[in-house]
């Protein structure tokens, strides 16, 4: 549809002049301006006494400067400019009243686009007055009788516990053109066609064409209050699609957006009418199951701690079938931190700071977009999931997790945060929940400061540190670590160098020079040299038999001890 059309919620000019008694009046000049709304009738015999309301129908005789046409023109000017819709101007060719409309006049009229009406000798004014005044307020009593039918139905529907997608389709039935309902990022969460051609799919697709218009026209009530007859978007024809795009707000929260697609018709006052309607209440829904959510989220918690704490396997299990989480189903554990979060944080999170409601939303989308059953967790700064396995062996559960936690991790990567996701071994019980989470916060710390280059960190990959800093206390740690770099790191005291740094990359890419130089940011060569110096410190090649034990012993500690 190359045009949207919205006719004004009033009667106009137009069709005032079809009503009975005011058919009577003659217009000469203005018709461009036909389209202009009536909402009062003000009858003025003396110009300087008008009191301007704003699309009057005005009535005069001009008594008081019939031979003037310069204040004539004033009057018709202030008319104008005022939002007068009409004027209509009673002439009688003898007495104290005006023969004919000056020339000028019609001119100008012409050139306002306002209505200039004749009113002949034998039409009293009340002829005028009450046929204009009973039809618009047939017309307001019409609207408001169908925005409190539309009101009524949707409250009922709400408040009797239907879904969204019931009540979406009543709206759609009210505008007579596809729908599609988003929550404030702009993902779907029902939409309906009365023709039944559209699905919610598809409507999303044309939505995101590039050719598509959308245009956001912002509340309805604000645009019915517009001043003019019609607001119109122009697009060049067969250019896309046009969508009307209305926001579902409450005070200063904003939930969503009701978008309608322009398919068959345009949208008339009443649509408008139903589409305000629709706001109100999808906002009231909206907060329901925000409200819903957040007592689950506190739930789901509660469940964690309960974890956490070691409580029993048979009332966690109970606690899980609760949550949707299928009986007797092995899984992982997965913890997501998105990083370089900063600014205001969601108010569900429990704490002061935490992740991000942007972040929040965008991991469960990508949790809920796979087929593996999952409940998801919302605590502190990041995301705990389980992610039930289907009772996969243990180690095809271990690799669904962590090629579950990679696709997240690449999806994750179109936004502004990066991801980074710890994965816990594979659990076969309730009763290995406590340990899978464990591994899965472990494996995300201990990862992070081995290689935050890598997104995904397997406790299966890093089961050596995890373990030694579970066996070793702090100053056994510290020991390990002076007594086997003990030699690089004076010398790098000495001399200003970073022979320890050097050599902890080159264990990390296994021995593979060029990697290490990449990594390092230095020449094959320079890296060469280094190495050779290494072995000069120390006396030995730390890649050589039971060193290279050692070394990799001591830079795991050197990580634990931070």
């Amino acid at each position: 549809m190359g045009l949207l059309e919205v006719l004004p919620l009033g009667l106009t000019v137009g069709e005032a002049i079809e009503l009975e008694g005011v058919r009577e009046l003659l217009l000469d000049a203005g018709r461009a301006g036909l389209g202009r709304e009536i909402q009062h009738v003000t009858v003025v015999e003396v110009a300087e006494d008008v009191m301007w309301k704003g699309k009057e129908f005005l009535i005069t005789a001009f008594a008081n400067c019939r031979e003037q046409v310069d204040r004539q023109l004033e009057l018709m000017e202030s008319a104008a400019h005022r939002g007068c819709a009409a004027l209509a101007i009673l002439l009688h060719p003898r007495g104290a009243y005006m023969g004919e409309l000056p020339s000028v006049l019609l001119d100008r009229a012409d050139e306002l686009a306002l209505p200039l009406f004749r009113i002949p000798t034998h039409v009293p004014y009340i002829d005028i007055i009450f046929p204009i005044y009973r039809e618009i307020v047939n017309r307001q009593a019409r609207e408001l009788q169908f925005a409190l039918e539309a009101h009524n139905r949707m409250s009922e529907l709400v408040l009797s516990g239907r879904q969204l997608p019931e009540l979406v389709a009543l709206v759609a039935s009210l505008v007579g053109n596809p729908v599609l309902v988003l929550d404030r990022w702009g993902s779907p969460l029902a939409g309906a066609d009365p023709a039944r051609r559209i699905s919610p799919v598809m409507f999303r697709q044309r939505m995101s064409r590039p050719e598509a218009v959308v245009v956001d026209l912002g509340a309805p009530s604000e645009l019915r209050r517009r001043a003019a007859a019609e607001v119109t978007v122009e697009t060049e024809s067969g250019s896309g699609d046009t969508f009307a795009k209305y926001p579902i707000r409450a005070g200063r929260t904003r939930y969503g957006d009701v978008v309608v697609w322009l398919r068959e018709a345009g949208l008339t006052h009443l649509h408008l009418m139903a589409l305000e309607q629709a706001c109100t209440v999808l906002a009231f829904y909206m907060e329901k199951e925000r409200v819903v959510e957040e007592a689950r989220a506190h739930l789901r918690r509660d469940l964690l701690d309960e974890i956490v704490m070691g409580a029993d396997p048979a009332y966690i299990e109970a606690r899980l079938g609760a949550h949707g989480w299928p009986p007797e189903t092995s899984g992982v554990v997965m913890v997501l931190k998105p990083e370089g979060l900063d600014g205001p944080h969601g108010p569900e999170s429990g704490e002061g700071m935490g992740i991000s409601d942007d972040d929040y939303h965008a991991i469960r989308c990508l949790l809920d977009g796979q087929a593996l059953p999952h409940i998801v967790i919302r605590r502190g700064d990041s995301v705990v999931a389980l992610v039930a396995t289907r009772g996969l062996p243990a180690d095809k559960a271990a690799s669904a997790g962590a090629s579950l936690a990679r696709a997240m991790v690449d999806a994750f990567s179109t936004r502004k945060s990066r991801l980074a996701v710890g994965v816990g071994g594979p659990f076969g019980e309730v009763a290995e929940l406590r340990r899978s989470y464990d591994e899965a916060v472990n494996a995300l710390a201990i990862g992070k400061r081995v290689d935050p280059l890598r997104g995904v960190f397997e406790i299966r990959d890093l089961a050596g540190y995890y373990y030694l800093a579970r066996a070793a206390d702090p100053a056994g740690l510290n020991d390990l670590v002076m007594t086997v770099l003990g030699p690089l790191q004076r010398y790098d005291d000495r001399h200003g160098t970073t022979l320890v740094e050097t050599l902890r990359i080159y264990f990390t890419c296994d021995g593979n020079v060029t990697e290490a130089a990449r990594r390092l940011y230095v020449h094959r060569n320079t890296l060469l040299r280094r190495l050779q110096r290494i072995r000069e410190v120390l006396g030995f090649d730390p890649f050589e038999g039971s060193h290279r034990l050692n070394f990799q012993l001591a830079f795991a500690a050197h990580v634990l001890r931070g």
